[in-house]
């Protein structure tokens, strides 16, 4: 049976290389496997960090909230409008070991198969995280009240749940124009009044978790945003992720490099910390590769 890295196998095979089981171990492991994350996050730019995710600018609203464990923006794009519904309290129905949602919806009667909705507001449900829910999706029609949906997760127990505030927002095509970034300050002083709406064109950071649109949104547009984010940190109650999944051995490092900086394990920082970057360029370097295809680049040969 092959390895499968976990929470559970990280945390042995990191007392196993220390060798030490002590108290100070066992309550600073949940802050360097955290540490570990953040770092990879930082120093990697694979493509299992990107995200795309889909919402709906807000007629009227000018600031929006970033995805949660945001970094970097890729690309933002909006939509020419649609229908916005609002989903019943608990919508989703998961099936487990299946990436198969149900949603429940006031009526399927204008909707058809294949069509497309992008879910929002919607909470982590049955092992499938919010941002593998919060994306774009072609439907399939189950009934007068119920569409399904393929997720990119699975989903470890059959639970109905995602909330109160989910809603399902049906583009009227799928002609998207992308949001130009610009500085806060060029955004604020191309459109100074926020209460004034227009076609949207730019978009600024504002601050650290929030993006400021410019002009503020004249009606409800679909969007399709495409992010780097910080891996979510695994623990005993969720267990594996992609990292463990694609990336263990480069997870392994990161976590005993945090290991020997707080124990200060002078000796053993410098060979991990080189072994670390090691393994994380290797990554780096074939996601450069990735970038290219055989008509323009032989390096893949």
């Amino acid at each position: 049976m092959s390895f499968v890295l976990t929470y559970d196998t990280l945390v042995e095979k990191v007392i196993s290389y220390l060798e030490r089981d002590d108290p100070t171990v066992a309550d600073d492991m949940d802050a360097w496997i955290k540490f570990a994350h953040e770092r990879i996050g930082r120093d990697s730019n694979t493509q299992l960090f990107e995200v795309y995710v889909g919402g709906t600018l807000t007629s009227g609203i000018s600031v929006i909230p970033k995805p949660a464990r945001w970094q970097n923006t890729i690309n933002f794009n909006y939509g020419s409008g649609g229908q916005r519904i609002p989903l019943p309290n608990n919508p989703i129905i998961t099936t487990n070991t299946s990436s198969i949602v149900s949603f429940s919806i006031p009526s399927t009667s204008n909707l058809i198969n294949g069509q497309t909705v992008i879910i929002s507001g919607a909470l982590d449900t049955g092992g499938i995280t919010a941002s593998q829910l919060n994306a774009t999706f072609p439907i399939t029609i189950i009934s007068n009240s119920i569409f399904t949906c393929q997720t990119s997760g699975t989903a470890s127990s059959t639970i109905q749940g995602g909330g109160a505030n989910v809603m399902a927002f049906f583009p009227t095509n799928d002609s998207y124009t992308p949001l130009l970034l610009r500085s806060y300050e060029y955004a604020r002083s191309f459109w100074p009044n926020q209460e004034l709406s227009s076609t949207p064109k730019f978009y600024a950071d504002f601050g650290y978790n929030s993006w400021l649109i410019s002009p503020t949104p004249d009606q409800d547009y679909p969007f399709q945003l495409s992010y780097l984010e910080t891996p979510q940190v695994i623990d005993a109650t969720y267990q594996t992720n992609y990292l463990t999944e694609f990336m263990p051995e480069v997870l392994f490092k990161a976590v005993l490099l945090e290991a020997m900086l707080a124990l200060k394990n002078d000796e053993r920082i410098g060979i991990i910390e080189s072994e670390y970057v090691k393994v994380l360029s290797s990554w780096n370097s074939k996601d450069e590769l990735r970038k290219l295809d055989r008509y323009m680049s032989r390096k893949a040969d």
